[in-house]
């Protein structure tokens, strides 16, 4: 029988850190060095089992986000009759992730009806500002999404209604695609950049002059990591449709053997691939 095949989703980690944060190494050795855990109505979330590992002259750092309920009612039968019993701290769900410090770059394992990205993404963003107790930075983890895949849609569209962004400056490297936009983020020394067009009732943006524009770069750099975009309109099979940088992640399968160094490897040529897309991301590392 062969070894099971699990989800890996692979994200982007955006911070907005103040003075003296701005070292990555030391700021996720605070955020791993020991438990702070967030909640929400249902859950608690906490990191576990963090390590380094090193792996040829680079470094990931491997570790589980580890979902729980401080009280679980379990059904137990007790003298032919049903009842309930507390269970204490009971784990709901444990992804494993890799993350990459320098570039930001994590990897995490899907679990739907348990765990889904979206509530991954935020709790492990809510955990890193809980580690400086929510003061003087801010965390998103983005998508990154398959390359390719949002121009594809975009070619599909006949009719653009909407085009929504919301990006952050590259760091600190940037893809030769959008550098104009990023660097004009960083020059007006922004932590983030909204834009929204929205057509006339009934019309359609110019689609030609959007693809020619830093709107469309801006849609590439969100696609790579940087931010969120979405699109609405109608596609060539007639039906309205919104577009997101959200629906195709860049996923890979893997094998789970409870070895650390052999997760990191067997991910290790995704997390190349995402590098290559954004020029030298990786390559001038101090």
């Amino acid at each position: 029988m062969s070894p099971r095949l699990y989800t890996f989703q692979f994200g982007r980690v955006l911070l907005i850190t103040g003075s003296g944060l701005e070292e990555k190494r030391e700021l996720y050795s605070e955020v791993f060095s020991k438990p702070h855990p967030v909640s929400d109505f249902y859950n608690k979330y906490v990191f576990f089992d963090v390590q380094e590992i090193p792996i040829d002259q680079d470094s990931f750092i491997v570790g589980k986000l580890i979902k729980y309920k401080t009280k679980l009612e379990d059904v137990v039968i007790e003298d032919s009759a049903l009842g309930t019993s507390q269970v204490e701290d009971a784990i709901v769900a444990q992804p494993e992730f890799v993350l990459h410090p320098y570039t930001g770059i994590v990897a995490f394992r899907v679990m739907p009806g348990k765990f889904n990205a979206s509530q991954f993404k935020n709790k492990f963003a809510r955990l890193i500002e809980a580690a400086f107790d929510n003061f003087f930075i801010s965390a998103k983890v983005e998508t990154v999404n398959e390359e390719l895949k949002i121009e594809e849609q975009f070619n599909l569209f006949t009719s653009l209604h909407s085009i929504c962004l919301e990006l952050h400056p590259s760091n600190p490297h940037n893809n030769d695609l959008w550098r104009e936009i990023d660097d004009k983020i960083k020059a007006l020394g922004a932590v983030e950049y909204n834009q929204q067009v929205v057509a006339p009732e009934g019309r359609s943006l110019n689609k030609e002059e959007v693809a020619n524009s830093e709107i469309y770069a801006g849609i590439i750099m969100a696609s790579d990591g940087y931010g969120h975009a979405s699109i609405e309109g109608i596609q060539e099979n007639g039906r309205r449709v919104k577009v997101t940088t959200d629906d195709n992640p860049i996923e890979t399968k893997t094998h789970l053997d409870g070895e650390p160094e052999h997760l990191v490897k067997q991910l290790t040529q995704t997390f190349k691939m995402v590098w290559d897309r954004v020029k030298n991301e990786h390559k001038d590392k101090n």
